[in-house]
């Protein structure tokens, strides 16, 4: 405790001097640290004045040969080299008593722990509504924290205000650096704010029309001021902070918004590589309103995203697409294609009610084999979900329903399909009813499909123990997959990735062609 004689003189300001105020500072601690070891926390330094500072200098060094221990805490974004402390700053950090701990952003999993803590007992949100809350933090506890009750407190009231706006303590903070700005400083970082948390500078100066120089130097005083930072790539920036950009971009006026988003969909377009642009073409195109030039690039962007196995992101994409395009068959095709990656990523029930909806939207144009085709992806992803009474049902209501509507091909892999579910559930004679309606000529034709009709008739076989059977359907199977060398993936129910499947049919021919070595065999 200090000596309340020395508080009381040090409150009264009864000093000739700041230099023997400080005196008075550093006396005090030296004697109370004679009595007792003394730890001192002091928060928040980026706050402190220049004199506060010095006096934290004094104390460090006294610390050195004394019973004490100082824990300054401040944030590195706000005491920099503009900042009246930072000199002092700098002498500490060189002084041989002191250590420098610099703490990480929390990660993922510290995040989410976070969020499940202070949870506890509270109205819990959606799990897309914790991501976004923690895509907005960005590592940062404090913002975390603020972000969360806000969220909270908006669901629990029904808030009619958007759950995205900053709470009032995150605003002041954001606000208060954003105050530092040149005013045209700030109207180009409200348009960085349009392209995203990361930016081109250069279709930042094409689209407001200014020279690139002109630009570059206005970045580099906001990252002066710990706005933005420059990436690796040389004409690449970034948003220091997700809730800096939110800031400055709920700033914009919504009349604005659509023309403003448009002049960079068509500033990134007359840049030309506009494969490597596809998601910034179609995020800009759709903001702006012209669905018809986004959809394109909303299709190319779930493409790509598939290429790479990012199975979830191209499913939005892919919902994205469908969206632009409407109410057209090219809208419905994308949902097929946004339902398979979603199967991929195993959100089945979404990928369900999305090759409904393309059903239905082929249905209502007369396109019953595309009805079919999406009917038929529904229910593979059914059975592969261990809901086989549910995959019979729909192709069997699908058969029935536009069976006599199909081209005879179509027709006959939805019987296939239907065949192969019966024989996995051991339903053989209602399964062997339902090969016998297969065309003879879908047999015979060296397709992918006649090799699955085979092969639904060997299992048959195998199931009636019908020997001979089996092994004419098995080899005529067989045969035609070698010939044609692989499955192509539309001859199929999807069944996770691509890989899996071509993994699958390896081994069903493995297999096969261990039980006819079997059958052939003295034993047999």
């Amino acid at each position: 405790m200090l000596d309340p004689r020395a508080a009381t003189a040090m409150a009264a300001g009864t000093f000739r001097s700041r230099d023997e105020q400080m005196a008075a500072f550093v006396d005090v601690f030296s004697k109370l640290a004679q009595r007792i070891t003394t730890i001192v926390v002091v928060e928040d330094v980026h706050w402190a004045d220049a004199d506060v500072m010095r006096v934290l200098l004094l104390l460090t060094q006294l610390a050195t040969s004394q019973r004490l221990l100082f824990i300054a805490t401040y944030r590195d974004d706000e005491l920099t080299a503009g900042h009246p402390g930072f000199p002092i700053l700098s002498r500490l950090a060189r002084e041989r008593c002191t250590s420098l701990v610099k703490l990480a952003p929390f990660d993922d999993r510290e995040m989410a722990q976070l969020f499940s803590e202070s949870m506890r007992g509270r109205p819990l949100l959606t799990p897309d509504a914790v991501r976004d809350v923690g895509r907005r933090a960005d590592g940062n506890a404090l913002f975390g924290e603020e972000l969360l009750r806000h969220a909270i407190d908006h669901r629990a009231h029904r808030a009619k205000r958007a759950a995205n706006v900053l709470p009032v303590s995150l605003d002041a903070i954001v606000c208060e650096r954003l105050k530092r700005c040149r005013p045209e400083d700030r109207a180009l970082l409200a348009t960085a704010s349009l392209l995203g948390r990361s930016f081109d500078i250069e279709i930042l100066a094409d689209t407001l029309g200014v020279r690139l120089d002109e630009c570059d130097a206005a970045m580099q005083r906001l990252a002066d001021l710990q706005l933005v930072v420059r990436t690796p790539e040389s004409s690449q920036y970034r948003f220091r902070h997700a809730l800096t950009r939110d800031a400055v971009y709920g700033e914009v006026p919504e009349s604005d918004l659509q023309q403003m988003h448009r002049r960079i969909a068509e500033t990134i377009a007359s840049h030309g590589a506009v494969e490597q642009h596809v998601e910034w073409l179609a995020h800009h195109f759709a903001l702006a309103a012209e669905h018809e030039r986004a959809a394109p690039y909303a299709l190319a962007s779930g493409d790509a995203a598939r290429a790479l196995h990012a199975y979830e992101d191209a499913g939005a994409w892919y919902e994205r697409a469908a969206q632009s395009f409407g109410n057209s068959l090219e809208a419905a095709a994308a949902l097929v294609r946004a339902g398979l990656m979603h199967v991929f990523s195993n959100r089945v029930e979404r990928a369900l009610a999305l090759y409904a909806s393309a059903s239905d939207a082929y249905e209502r144009a007369g396109c019953y084999d595309d009805a079919i085709a999406a009917r038929v992806m529904a229910a593979g992803a059914m059975h592969d979900n261990g809901r086989f009474d549910d995959a019979i049902a729909l192709l069997c209501e699908t058969n029935e329903r536009f069976g006599e509507h199909a081209r005879r091909s179509v027709r006959d892999r939805l019987l296939v399909r239907l065949g192969f579910l019966y024989a996995f559930a051991r339903r053989t004679d209602e399964a062997w009813a339902v090969a016998q309606t297969i065309a003879g000529e879908t047999l015979e034709a060296a397709t992918a499909l006649a090799a699955e009709a085979n092969f639904l008739r060997s299992a048959l076989h195998a199931q009636r123990a019908e020997v001979a059977h089996w092994r004419v359907h098995l080899e005529r199977g067989l045969e035609i997959f070698d010939r044609i060398g692989a499955l192509p993936d539309n001859t199929m129910p999807p069944s996770g990735t691509p890989a899996c499947r071509r993994s699958r049919l390896a081994s069903r021919r493995s297999l096969m062609n261990i039980r006819l070595v079997r059958y052939n065999s003295p034993a047999a």
